[in-house]
C-alpha cells in the first residue's frame, strides 16, 4: 500500500498526508448513470470541475468494481422483511429474495472516488487552510454535475477506500 499510496497519516477531519508533504482529501460520489441526453449537459459541468482547478492542483477520479456477496444481499433483503411493515411490502421483499436466490450472475458493487489534491504543505496548517479555501468550489462544481460528492471525514473510511481501489495490503 505504501507503493502505490504512500500515506503517511490520515489527520482528523479527512485529511491525508503523503510522502513530501503533499495532502489531498477524498470525497465519495453518488452520482447515477447518465441518459444521451444528459451527457452533454454533464460533460459542460465537468468542464466547470477542471477549470475551476487552481495552479499546480490535481482530481484522481478512483473507480472501484467488486463482486457483492450473493449472501449480504440476501441477509439484508431477509432483515428488511421481517421489520414490521405492510403485507404487500412484505410479499414484495420475498419476491426479490427469491429472485436473488434464482439469478446465478455475479452482482458488482460499484464505487466512484475523487481524491482532491491540495499540493504541498510546509505545516499541517497550512493544508487545513488550503482545504478550507479549495475544497467547497470543487465540490459545489461537482454537485453541478449531479455527481452527489460526499466529503469522506473518517479514517477508518479513507482506510477502506484505499484498500478497495489497490490489491496492495494497506500498512499505515
Amino acid at each position: 500500500m505504501s507503493v502505490a499510496y504512500p500515506v503517511v497519516a490520515i489527520h482528523p477531519g479527512g485529511l491525508a498526508q503523503f510522502d513530501d508533504n503533499q495532502y489531498a482529501v477524498y470525497a465519495d460520489l453518488k452520482g447515477k448513470k447518465k441518459s444521451d441526453e444528459e451527457r452533454k449537459l454533464h460533460r459542460m459541468y465537468m468542464k466547470g470541475v477542471i477549470d475551476g482547478m487552481h495552479n499546480n492542483q490535481m482530481l484522481k477520479f478512483i473507480s472501484t468494481s467488486k463482486k457483492n456477496p450473493r449472501k449480504a444481499v440476501i441477509n439484508f433483503l431477509t432483515k428488511l422483511a421481517e421489520k414490521n411493515g405492510t403485507k404487500e411490502r412484505a410479499r414484495h421483499l420475498n419476491a426479490l429474495i427469491q429472485k436473488v436466490i434464482k439469478d446465478n450472475r455475479d452482482a458488482k458493487v460499484q464505487r466512484t472516488y475523487v481524491m482532491i489534491g491540495l499540493g504541498e504543505h510546509e505545516t499541517l496548517e497550512g493544508a487545513i487552510i488550503a482545504k478550507n479555501s479549495i475544497v467547497g468550489g470543487i465540490l459545489g462544481n461537482l454537485k453541478l454535475a449531479k455527481l452527489e460528492p460526499k466529503l469522506i471525514v473518517n479514517k477508518r473510511q479513507i482506510e477502506k477506500l484505499l484498500r478497495e481501489s489497490t490489491s496492495e495490503t494497506a500498512v499505515f
